[in-house]
């Protein structure tokens, strides 16, 4: 009798270890770290290859250390348990910012207290974990000075394009550079200034890429009445600044502050799809907390009207929470209501037009009379729709629920959403960090606090379906037998040389949307076309246009799911 219970356990023990992938149970995640520390600072990004990398400051009783791990699409973990050093130095070091490079890499950044003022530190990991810089990270600029990391973007060319605060004379300005992927700086030397003089430490509320190798950010300044007036700036890929020297007015409405007033700020921000962006802030211009919409376009021109266009219901308390943009470029707008009298709330979405129009007849109620929620985000699912997260309460049982809604704003999963995962107890730092699968669905990274040693950080993937851990539409495994690699990438150029016209041919490992972009040989963008939802395994062609350009060497960068490939064109007049 004992005998088959044996052999059970055998085989249970087998399959667990055959599959040390992405966790199809709510119970259990990715294990990215269980070192323990609280008040972990994690970010992730996606790499060229697909893979996913996180980093986070490590706390101690002493100091911060960053560490970093690597995740690839099967939910593998890649790198050394509990992540690699990235850097262990004495004092704090406090992680800012992930750039993915061009070849299947990253370059963290981090605002590092060795020296007793900050300073900006860099390393580039390759896809091994390799440092490929010196032990414990380089200073990014040649002469110290007090510096904070803001955030980075990518410049599409694999390298980075860095903001950050300096104080200079007991008054802070705000500084942007490009770096390549060796750590040289490719702007003026000391960045170009963006705002200096500020008698505040700058309250930068969100940086995103210009989707042309250049970033878009949003700032605040204290006005006389101690509201905020908040501006946004573009910087090229040129370092050249694009909105004139004080930037776009999303709003300088000096409302001033009101007793039990959240008084006015800016919640959320993010890319329009191209080279603008969109902004929602609250104010109390009403007497009442109201949601306002702003859009700035490529030229730095306000779309919807001056000081921002209401977009919230004034007879109830009203927050955002989140924003995203959808893959044709309309907005996707998450936040809570709540009647005045009674303290439940209802979880909503909305989607709107750059011009500010309502898409929908009304929002729809993601989660409703909810006594309690702890956060609340929302993400592209790359087919004009949305993924939504939010926690909810008790605290006893903590539990992430997610839904997917398409572009008519109908539920696609379960009426009452997937049960995505389950947290013992939340940390100080449980906001979620969220990204694309590639495909229709999500990767998440959480924290959870699941003993005493302190604070945990995990990783768990949906796909569109609403499924746990079943990854879809990965690249197809080449045959072992085979000699020859897949035909995939641009399989031609045609003419090459060309008079202005060209016709790219290519292939995908995997149906997404890709994006094709034009550099000069200096490495500016000098055009980027999408094409959405293109089929694996399938020619496709995309006819470019370059009659306005001069005659030179232009290099055509396809970027998508699992493919990032350049080759080479001449235009020849």
């Amino acid at each position: 009798m004992v005998r088959p219970y044996l052999i059970v356990l055998i085989l249970i023990l087998d399959v667990t270890s055959a599959h040390a992938q992405w966790s199809m149970n709510p119970w259990r995640g990715t294990t990215i770290t269980d070192v323990g520390g609280y008040g972990h600072q994690h970010i992730l990004t996606k790499t060229s290859n697909g893979s996913v990398v996180i980093g986070w400051s490590q706390s101690s009783a002493v100091n911060r250390d960053v560490q970093a791990q690597c995740v690839d699409p099967k939910g593998v973990v890649l790198w050394k348990t509990n992540g690699v050093d990235v850097c262990v130095e004495a004092e704090n070091q406090l992680i800012g910012a992930i750039v993915p490079d061009a070849v299947g890499g990253v370059t963290i950044y981090w605002s590092d207290y060795r020296s007793g003022e900050p300073d900006i530190y860099m390393q580039r990991l390759d896809k091994s974990g390799v440092p490929m810089l010196a032990s414990n990270g380089i200073p990014v600029f040649e002469s110290a000075a007090n510096r904070t990391i803001v955030s980075a973007v990518s410049d599409g060319n694999g390298g980075t394009i860095l903001l950050w605060n300096e104080l200079e004379n007991q008054r802070y300005a705000l500084h942007t550079q490009r770096i390549n992927s060796s750590g040289r700086n490719l702007w003026t030397q000391g960045g170009v200034d963006i705002y200096r003089g500020m008698q505040m430490y700058p309250l930068v509320f969100g940086v995103v890429s210009d989707n042309q190798g250049g970033l878009i950010f949003c700032w605040a300044e204290q006005m006389p009445n101690q509201d905020y007036a908040f501006y946004s700036q573009r910087v090229d890929s040129t370092g050249q600044v694009r909105w004139g020297s004080k930037g776009a007015t999303i709003c300088d409405l000096d409302v001033g502050f009101l007793v039990n007033s959240v008084g006015q700020r800016v919640l959320g921000m993010t890319s329009d799809g191209s080279s603008g962006a969109y902004f929602a802030f609250l104010d109390s211009r009403y007497r009442k907390p109201a949601i306002f919409l702003q859009h700035v376009d490529s030229a730095g021109m306000l779309s919807l009207e001056k000081n921002g266009k209401l977009i919230s219901d004034t007879t109830k308390y009203s927050e955002l929470s989140a924003l995203t943009v959808s893959s044709t470029g309309q907005l996707f707008v998450a936040g809570y209501t709540r009647s005045y009298s009674e303290n439940i709330y209802d979880l909503v979405l909305d989607l709107y037009g750059k011009d500010g129009t309502r898409v929908w007849a009304e929002p729809v109620k993601v989660q409703t009379d909810s006594i309690g929620f702890l956060g609340y985000y929302v993400v592209s699912d790359r087919n004009a729709g949305v993924i939504a997260f939010w926690l909810e309460g008790p605290y006893s049982d903590l539990r992430i629920r997610a839904q997917r809604f398409n572009s008519q704003s109908s539920p696609l999963w379960a009426e009452e959403g997937v049960f995505f995962a389950s947290l013992q107890q939340i940390g100080p730092n449980y906001a979620l960090r969220i990204i694309s699968d590639g495909d229709h669905g999500a990767i998440v990274l959480y924290s959870d606090v699941r003993d005493l040693n302190g604070e945990g950080l995990y990783l768990k993937l949906i796909n569109g379906d609403g499924e746990l851990g079943v990854t879809k539409n990965l690249p197809p495994p080449i045959d072992s037998n085979s000699t020859e690699a897949p035909l995939l990438g641009i399989t031609s150029i045609s003419p090459n040389p060309t008079t202005g016209i060209a016709d790219i041919e290519f292939i995908v490992p995997v149906k997404g949307t890709v994006s094709l972009v034009i550099y000069n040989a200096i490495g500016e963008i000098v055009l980027i076309q999408h094409k959405e939802l293109v089929q694996r395994d399938v020619a496709t062609s995309v006819s470019i246009d370059l009659t306005s350009q001069s005659s030179g060497t232009f290099y055509c960068r396809l970027t998508g799911p699992y493919i990032d490939e350049t080759q080479m064109l001449i235009l020849q007049k």
